[in-house]
């Protein structure tokens, strides 16, 4: 640290350069007329999908990579195993079967099978699916509604499990889950073990899912289905930017060779309005050309 008295004119020149060069990373507003691949990314939406959430499943038997192979053959026709998930890695005991067997809601096959379709508006990049803000408002709401039903969902089955009546209903049905799955097993002559301290470890499973299913901040994080965030200013970081630029032209390239073109792949391919573009080096140079000549407006999305 330095201190000086009085006018200093080179570093008043310094200063000057510094804030005309500065850029505001406190969620600027989009610009109006997009003449940089810059702007152009900075003017959309990251989401991201969490990792699916084993919440419901309890594994009471142990199983190879042969018996997996034995099952997956097994399975093909009627399992005949009571409160089971099937599409689970293990066909584990399903928590849900017995609080809610007529459910089909929006936490079927283990928790999150997101049915908000964020692909045809998005571009996969290796920060995330990048998505204009013209088509992240819908999703949005879209993910708002998806969301709200599971936390919903959720909730219901806390409330059950924690019931006297529930807590029945869960130990009578894992009960008849174990029995009915050593009969499937003996009769495709698998042999595979019971999980050591099967009953203890199934009675922690249990309260770890109440305790988990009556935390509000919880059952939040579990209902979360695709998170949002503004695209981040990454061009001060020159290795950042070449990863993200090359990771987006190069699936806006393949996909553009697709027989079908999505709506965000669409709205580009028609813009550039060049059938001659192939490869993500061509697409990007196109890109960057194009928006000197004419700017990108948010109209431009269909």
């Amino acid at each position: 640290m330095i201190r000086l008295s009085g006018r200093h004119e080179g570093l008043s020149d310094y200063l000057a350069a510094v804030f005309k060069k500065a850029v505001d990373v406190g969620g600027r507003a989009p610009a109006a007329e997009i003449r940089t691949l810059r702007d152009f990314f900075l003017s959309g939406k990251l989401w991201h999908k969490p990792p699916v959430q084993r919440l419901f499943t309890f594994d009471a038997f142990q199983f190879d990579a042969q018996h997996r192979e034995r099952l997956a053959a097994a399975l093909a026709g009627s399992s005949g195993v009571s409160h089971a998930s099937p599409k689970t890695q293990g066909f584990g005991f399903n928590l849900r079967s017995p609080l809610t067997p007529d459910d089909s809601g929006p936490l079927d096959g283990e928790a999150t099978n997101v049915r908000i379709k964020f692909r045809p508006y998005s571009v996969d990049t290796v920060f995330g699916w990048w998505m204009p803000r013209a088509y992240a408002r819908t999703v949005k709401q879209q993910v708002a509604e998806d969301e709200s039903a599971r936390l919903r969902r959720l909730t219901e089955i806390g409330d059950a499990l924690r019931s006297t009546k529930g807590e029945m209903a869960v130990r009578d049905a894992f009960h008849v889950h174990v029995v009915s799955m050593e009969g499937f097993l003996k009769s495709h002559g698998i042999d595979a073990k019971a999980v050591s301290n099967r009953k203890t470890r199934f009675e922690g499973f249990l309260s770890s899912r109440s305790k988990a299913l009556s935390d509000p901040s919880v059952i939040q994080r579990h209902a979360r289905s695709l998170t949002l965030a503004d695209m981040p200013d990454i061009w001060s970081d020159g290795t950042a930017v070449a990863q993200f630029q090359n990771s987006f032209f190069e699936d806006v390239a393949y996909r553009a060779a697709g027989s079908v073109q999505h709506s965000v792949i669409k709205s580009i391919v028609s813009w550039l309005d060049n059938d001659e573009l192939s490869t993500a080096a061509e697409f990007r140079k196109a890109m960057a050309t194009a928006l000197r000549r004419s700017p990108w407006t948010q109209k431009q999305w269909r």
